[in-house]
């Protein structure tokens, strides 16, 4: 797509579950013009932040970085909240019970990238 449709200046997938650390610049056949594609993988390990200056002709790429979302990452106190109130809300509806709260079940799971133990 990068290569053949004019006017992208930035393609940012999620789709293909590829883990891209440095973007990649696809020069355009039909104009010559260059679009960067980025993508931070899949279900949220990764979120890709790239810093842009932008003009009146353009833009240039200041930065680009792949950033783990571990728990480096601080919360945000009022997502938390907000998450916090929803658990509580659907954990004390007696149609769901502690579905969040307590391991409900276990099963080992393997993907073509990681393999991980996952209790839901």
């Amino acid at each position: 797509m990068a290569a053949t449709i004019p006017a992208i200046d930035i393609i940012v997938g999620g789709h293909s579950h590829t883990l891209i650390h440095q973007y990649i610049a696809v020069q355009n056949m039909v104009t010559g013009d260059t679009t960067y594609v980025l993508q931070a993988h899949w279900g949220g390990p990764h979120i890709g932040k790239m810093t842009l200056e932008v003009s009146g002709r353009g833009f240039n790429i200041l930065d680009y970085q792949m950033i783990p979302i571990d728990d480096n990452v601080p919360e945000e106190p009022t997502t938390a909240a907000t998450i916090a109130s929803l658990i509580s809300a659907i954990e004390s509806d007696i149609r769901y019970g502690p579905v969040y709260s307590q391991v409900i079940w276990w099963r080992l799971i393997y993907f073509k990238f990681f393999q991980q133990d996952m209790a839901l």
